[in-house]
């Protein structure tokens, strides 16, 4: 099984926090939000990951890497479409179901 995580958004009604860190990096308990994400999906049996990613995503691409989760795919969303355009044309480009 796949997993599409969009993790592009600019997290606006977190700032001034987001100004320099992506809300899927931003820690809760200690944790970022997106390892939360990550390690659910994974206990459920997901190993093939997509993440649309967009604002700061160098960062996020980075932590990914950081922690090993290489198998996933980095798809970088088009600015200046509306969202369900974004993720639906990123993915047709980038990714074969």
């Amino acid at each position: 099984m796949k997993a599409i995580i969009p993790v592009a958004g600019a997290g606006t009604k977190l700032r001034p926090i987001t100004y320099t860190q992506p809300k899927p990096l931003i820690p809760v308990a200690g944790k970022p939000i997106i390892a939360f994400i990550i390690d659910e999906l994974i206990q459920a049996g997901i190993e093939d990951f997509v993440f649309v990613i967009g604002y700061l995503g160098e960062k996020i691409k980075s932590y990914l890497i950081s922690k090993g989760i290489n198998s996933g795919r980095l798809v970088a969303k088009g600015y200046g479409e509306t969202w369900p355009k974004k993720v639906t044309k990123a993915i047709a480009k980038q990714y074969e179901f």
